[in-house]
């Protein structure tokens, strides 16, 4: 509670006095307050309120309650007052009341009377209580340190001059309290803070009794962090990373914030002082900065550059080597490209002093080397800031002069013998390498080192044809110069047991024989005839296709070895002729049949002839033969209302024959005999017939009837008997009738029997 609680004798509020009291009625004991009614009668005067309490206290309002007085009827009447102010009295029926309109921060003195009968009033029982003051407005802070936040403020509304600041200070993360200051003016530096860590201030208006305070007003923020100290970059000779190392800074740090920039960029938050950048590109230059991070707050950037090192070039390959020149070139080095960027080369042969060129590009020529030495070349790429990749070395040797005027003057089937002058610059060093290569697969056969200008070379396969390579070669017994190349053949065998076999294609001949002893490069086999062609093979087998069918042709095969040829062996053979077109059964009577054929394909003005097989289900499978110069026949007494195969084969040179063309068809069935008109009436005609000569039982009937007149078709019925009804007729209509006779396929029919008849009305 704000304020002391005081009894004050308020004779200027209307209330009687003991001394008064005693002389009006001498009968009350001195320790008694005593009131006479108008009849004459004693009262007691109302007992005082107990303590009186502030449930609330606002800017402008404040809210109070009392303990009511022991047995008394009563009311109450509340007095109040500010500083010199006038008071304010209002009356009230309960143990509490609120003051209105009151002004904020100011003293007040609050009284509160008990109201008997008749008015009387008890003793007073006052407080005082101070309202509370309005909050200031507008704060900021205006300069933020390390270690120091200054803050300003406007004043607030209603403000006193005797009015006064709290300005409470907490670490907001952990709400500890670190300060507390009272100022007098509209501004205030909190210092002695922590560098980095976050801070809630709230200010306080308070009122003259520095104790009652308005709402506090509220801003947070945090303390510069401090600079990473000490940054450095090093790259430890690495072509891909950077490790960044640093001094933490006092105070409070939640991380760090390490960016590198340049052909990559990244950033990564990092708790301790040391970070590795990783999959960074060779080199390359880059910036790397650190920034402490605490909460929202960040301290300067400190910035560092360093440089990846170049990764080395790859592999070195000499493009050309000479007896006194050397041009070598390499890989680009690895994520390189588009790089600034240029190579040391550094050569040197046996104890000499070493010579280092640059060049910009990944070749160069090294010039006025000695022919026949031994160099070591070393590349190095070099980067940025002069740095140097690792070394790639390789050593050459100078070549030697080729050697002269190559010859062989002496070929068997087993051996070839060689000679040549020496090259020019000839040094006493200097030996010959002799290979004997296998032509057609550069097999190697034989490796020879000679010291002399001659060679032989022995155990070769007959028919087979080798190129020789001769090498002259340095003192270190492998580098070589240019060969020069001789190429021979010893001599090949003849094919033998040549068979030419058709195996009754159209089209195509198989030629096979046997290998002669030795190897045979390959052999060329000819056919000639209707088709002529040549075909190479290293097998002993060729199959001629796409040839004329129904010919006769001859065909050669000859050995070839290099250069070399064997005698030629002849055979000869025939394609089957193809088969004719498709059959067509030009007429079909009851007893024969009269077919044509499409002439077979490719095999127009050659001399064939065509074989005719026919046969039908109930007798064996062939019947008939028959032999035609022409593309048609006619087949004589067959069967009517029968089912034949037919069957038709070309026939050309050395009598084969082609594949069979078959066909199926029925001959026609005899007619029927004897039609009648068995009953006839205005609208109905029933038919009857002898059945055919050489009936079959599976014979069926087909009776057609059309109006005369018109050729309008009224009904088309089959049956099995040789009797037929036709009903629903029109009277006075004349009307034909056929009958046929229709064969088991139930598609072939005899030729029609008909009959005419006009019905009477």
């Amino acid at each position: 509670m704000h304020g002391s609680e005081v009894i004050l004798a308020a004779a200027n509020h209307s209330v009687k006095s003991p001394g008064t009291q005693m002389k009006h009625r001498g009968r009350c004991q001195p320790s008694q307050r005593c009131a006479v009614a108008a009849a004459g009668s004693l009262f007691q005067d109302p007992t005082p309120p107990g303590n009186i309490t502030f449930s609330t206290i606002g800017t402008n309002t404040t809210t109070l309650s009392w303990v009511e007085p022991v047995n008394m009827t009563k009311s109450y009447n509340i007095m109040f007052y500010w500083n010199a102010s006038s008071p304010i009295t209002v009356p009230s029926n309960s143990l509490n009341t609120t003051l209105l309109s009151l002004k904020s921060g100011s003293y007040y003195t609050v009284t509160v009377v008990t109201v008997g009968v008749r008015g009387y009033q008890s003793t007073p029982v006052s407080r005082y209580v101070f309202t509370r003051p309005l909050p200031l407005k507008l704060p900021q802070y205006y300069n933020v340190t390390s270690t120091s936040v200054s803050l300003n403020w406007s004043r607030p509304d209603e403000y006193q001059s005797s009015y006064t600041y709290r300005v409470q200070t907490n670490v907001t993360s952990s709400s500890s309290l670190i300060n507390n200051m009272i100022v007098i003016n509209e501004s205030a530096t909190i210092v002695n803070l922590t560098p980095g860590q976050t801070y809630t201030f709230l200010i306080y208006t308070r009122a003259a009794d520095n104790s009652t305070e308005s709402d506090p007003v509220s801003l947070t923020t945090c303390t510069v962090p401090g600079q990473a100290g000490g940054v450095t970059v090093n790259n430890y000779q690495s072509v891909n990373s950077l490790v960044v190392n640093w001094t933490a800074p006092t105070g409070i740090v939640s991380n760090y914030n390490v960016t590198i920039t340049g052909d990559v960029n990244r950033t990564l938050q990092n708790t301790s002082t040391q970070v590795t950048f990783t999959n960074l590109l060779p080199g390359r230059n880059y910036t790397v900065t650190v920034q402490t991070i605490s909460g929202s707050c960040n301290s300067p950037i400190t910035t560092v550059t360093e440089a990846t090192y170049p990764t080395p070039p790859g592999n070195i390959t000499f493009i050309t080597i000479g007896t006194n020149t050397t041009t070598l070139s390499w890989v680009e080095p690895v994520n390189m490209t588009g790089v600034t960027k240029s190579y040391n080369i550094t050569y040197y042969w046996n104890a000499s002093s070493s010579i280092t060129v640059t060049t910009n590009s990944p070749n160069t020529t090294l010039q006025s080397l000695k022919s026949g030495s031994n160099y070591t070349v070393t590349v190095v790429t070099v980067g940025v800031r002069g740095y140097q990749s690792t070394p790639v070395s390789r050593y050459v040797f100078t070549r030697p002069l080729p050697l002269k005027l190559p010859q062989y003057y002496n070929v068997t089937s087993t051996s070839v013998s060689l000679n040549w002058n020496r090259p020019d610059e000839y040094q006493s060093s200097y030996t010959y390498r002799v290979q004997t290569n296998v032509t057609s697969s550069s097999s190697l056969i034989n490796n020879m080192i000679v010291i002399n200008e001659s060679a032989t070379i022995v155990n070769l396969t007959p028919g087979q044809t080798y190129t020789f390579l001769i090498y002259t070669r340095a003192a270190d017994n492998s580098t070589e110069s240019d060969p020069v190349s001789l190429t021979t053949c010893t001599v090949p065998g003849q094919a033998g047991g040549v068979t030419v076999n058709n195996y009754q294609s159209v089209n195509s001949l198989v030629v096979n024989w046997t290998a002669p002893t030795g190897i045979a490069s390959n052999y060329n086999v000819t056919i000639t005839g209707d088709v002529n062609r040549t075909l190479q093979n290293t097998s002993t087998q060729v199959t001629f296709t796409n040839l004329l069918p129904g010919r006769n042709y001859t065909v050669t095969v000859q050995t070839i070895s290099g250069s070399c040829n064997s005698p030629i062996t002849t055979v000869t053979e025939a394609t089957y002729p193809t088969p004719l077109g498709y059959v067509t059964f030009n007429t079909i009577s009851a007893n024969s049949i009269t077919l044509s054929w499409a002439q077979p394909v490719n095999m127009t003005n050659l001399v064939m002839s065509y074989n005719i097989t026919y046969g039908n289900a109930s007798s064996s499978p062939i019947i008939g033969a028959q032999t035609s110069n022409t593309n048609n026949t006619t087949l004589q007494s067959l069967t009517s209302g029968t089912n034949y195969t037919i069957s038709v084969m070309t026939v050309g040179v050395r009598g084969y024959q082609s594949t069979p063309v078959t066909g199926s068809v029925y001959t026609k069935p005899w007619p029927v005999s004897n039609l009648n008109f068995v009953n006839v009436t205005s609208d109905t005609v029933i038919l009857s017939w002898s059945k055919p000569l050489e009936y079959q039982n599976t014979y069926r009937y087909r009776v057609l009837t059309i109006v005369t007149s018109s050729s309008t078709l009224i009904s088309n019925i089959t049956m099995y008997n040789e009797s037929a009804t036709v009903s629903n007729l029109t009277s006075g209509e004349t009307y034909t009738f056929f009958v046929y006779v229709r064969a088991a396929d139930n598609v072939t029919e005899s030729d029609p029997v008909n009959r005419t008849i006009c019905l009477g009305e």
